[in-house]
């Protein structure tokens, strides 16, 4: 039987945390919806945490997988969602109780398809609200596209009409799911409406792969700007959406060759230098970044100095400048 709402839950070992998201679900205000659990190959307590709540609530449906990642543990729940809405929450983070209520009646009363709240940020235990996502009022189309792509463009927080979800690409992302996910649906959506209420409880901890610094991760992260890449090709994005995702690495791009990252010469070329188009572009708006990445194909060592004092021009100019 459909329903009106499909909260998915991916969860992979976070069972310090897990409990408290579970509990934050099946309290809603709101009952007219299913919780989808993806055990995503967790190996500490999460299971059982599941199976208990399983046990308690009729609601909470398991899917329990292989470990393949965010994107296709919530790809999974996706499959099997009955709810004509998704709402998308990480297993280590929790919702407001009125969460979805608040969320819903803002689709019946505006007809939306794309609804999206503020958040806490929750750090040990101190919560400060961030309400960063109003930027995003009365935006629509490749307005609200070009607002969200300089920050933004998280999938939670958010109550998404189920078939934007449909054809998109799934691509093995350990980082950049969300930029990724939310580039293949925002084209597709007609009505946003923003609730200026914090909703979501984003809890930060350590541990995350973004904050490390080995080759795995530069690996991780040239496979992610490679399939955001990807998609320009795929979508008819504005000429403005194209210029603002083929600038919005910048700051990684000088990091790259500040270390010698050599495979990035790969991606300099396959998506910049052997585009006319793409090179004039930067030519025209960002000269900086087009000679220093000129320099990098001749002298590399050179390239990479030029790169790293330019980052620190950047760390002291924001902090004079805050």
């Amino acid at each position: 039987m459909d329903m009106k709402v499909s909260i998915i839950v991916p969860v992979y070992n976070v069972a310090p945390y897990l409990e408290a998201c579970l509990l934050s679900c099946i309290n809603q205000t709101f009952r007219d919806m299913e919780i989808i659990v993806v055990n995503d190959g967790s190996t500490d307590e999460s299971s059982r945490i599941i199976q208990r709540y399983a046990e308690k609530d009729d609601r909470v449906v398991v899917i329990t997988k292989e470990n393949q990642g965010l994107i296709y543990a919530r790809k999974s729940g996706l499959d099997i969602a009955k709810g004509e809405y998704i709402f998308h929450l990480d297993g280590d983070d929790y919702v407001e109780a009125d969460a979805i209520e608040m969320l819903y009646d803002e689709v019946i009363k505006q007809e939306a398809d794309y609804v999206v709240a503020n958040y806490y940020e929750v750090v040990g235990n101190e919560r400060y609200e961030v309400r960063r996502n109003n930027r995003f009022k009365g935006l629509s189309g490749q307005d609200l596209f070009l607002c969200m792509l300089r920050g933004g463009f998280e999938l939670c927080m958010r109550l998404i009409r189920r078939s934007l979800f449909d054809g998109i690409a799934y691509k093995p992302l350990v980082i950049g799911e969300d930029l990724f996910t939310t580039m293949q649906i925002l084209p597709k959506v007609k009505k946003p409406v923003v609730v200026d209420a914090c909703l979501y409880n984003y809890v930060r901890h350590t541990g995350s792969i973004t904050k490390r610094n080995d080759e795995i991760s530069w690996k991780h992260k040239f496979y992610m700007i490679r399939s955001v890449f990807s998609l320009l090709d795929m979508y008819p994005y504005s000429q403005a959406v194209k210029d603002r995702v083929y600038l919005m690495f910048f700051s990684f791009f000088l990091e790259c060759m500040s270390q010698k990252k050599m495979e990035v010469k790969a991606i300099f070329y396959d998506y910049y230098w052997s585009k006319k188009e793409i090179k004039t572009f930067l030519w025209k708006k960002r000269k900086d970044f087009y000679l220093i990445m000129k320099l990098f194909f001749l002298y590399p060592s050179m390239a990479g100095w030029i790169a790293k004092l330019y980052l620190w021009m950047i760390v002291l100019w924001r902090r004079y400048n805050r």
